[in-house]
């Protein structure tokens, strides 16, 4: 959260981790468990950043596909 905040664009931790976790579903990240997350290097598709679309899919502008879909279960805020 720290190192995405910008002046006037804040970054939550919430928000933060519920994006990693997402980044996790789409095998992205490997979730090594207590909020903490690794980048899986094979799955490097660019330099544009994954996009949660309408906050139930993940979309790779670099490969132009979703990559993960549907609700998000076990999250601690619902």
């Amino acid at each position: 959260a720290v190192s995405t905040t910008l002046p006037g664009s804040p970054v939550s931790r919430a928000e933060a981790l519920d994006y990693c976790r997402w980044l996790a579903r789409a095998g992205y990240l490997r979730d090594l468990g207590e909020e903490k997350f690794r980048f899986v290097p094979a799955r490097n598709t660019g330099i544009k950043a994954p996009q949660i679309v309408r906050v139930t899919q993940v979309y790779d502008p670099n490969i132009d596909q979703l990559v993960a879909r549907g609700p998000f279960t076990g999250r601690d805020d619902e």
